[in-house]
């Protein structure tokens, strides 16, 4: 079993209990300059593999609600504890769940960051409540004016990107339910990924 497999199951089990040891961020980082993203990603691989944190990383404004990437993490959490992950890489799983696609090329088209960024979100779960605040600290020397901002992470991109329309919409909207149609189209469409895969 590996590390990522052994980890997704023992926070999918927290989650599931409701455990209050359990702590999941939407975090918006700005930097003082443009970066090549992929050596973002990769700092953010190295800085993270001791902290017992998983997380992702984003084009601002892809999810739309804190229940969006709740679900998302739940997805991918038991798509690896199943052993029914598309990717091997915990941040791409999430990227697929996110974005409801179960094609990596076309996920990463959606929600991936450009080449160069000065913007990102960045999710992370972790059982430790510091682990998201010790990877920010070991990233800031490295990325001149690291700024971090955890309301402004969300949008409403995903619709578009996804086509979503009104057609859809309406079939969501009945007014028994506390969930916007939004918000039910894309947990609808996130959940029809187990049953492709």
């Amino acid at each position: 079993m590996s590390n990522i497999t052994a980890m997704a199951i023992e926070l999918l089990q927290k989650l599931l209990r409701g455990k209050n040891d359990l702590h999941i961020a939407v975090t918006h980082v700005k930097l003082a300059s443009e970066v090549v993203s992929q050596d973002l990603i990769n700092a953010i691989e190295y800085f993270a593999k001791d902290l017992g944190l998983l997380w992702a990383v984003s084009r601002p404004g892809i999810s739309i609600t804190y229940i969006h990437v709740l679900h998302a993490f739940y997805q991918t959490l038991k798509a690896f504890a199943l052993n029914k992950n598309i990717s091997n890489k915990f941040n791409i799983e999430f990227l697929l769940r996110l974005t409801c696609e179960d094609q990596i090329a076309e996920a990463l088209k959606i929600a991936g960051l450009s080449k160069k960024t000065k913007s990102f979100c960045l999710y992370s779960i972790s059982p430790n409540f510091t682990a998201l605040k010790a990877l920010l600290s070991r990233l800031a020397p490295l990325f001149k004016g690291l700024t971090v901002n955890s309301s402004c992470c969300y949008g409403n991109n995903l619709l578009v990107e996804l086509k979503i329309g009104s057609e859809e919409l309406a079939l969501t909207n009945y007014q028994s339910s506390t969930l916007s149609p939004k918000l039910k189209s894309i947990l609808t469409r996130m959940s029809l990924l187990n049953i492709r895969k």
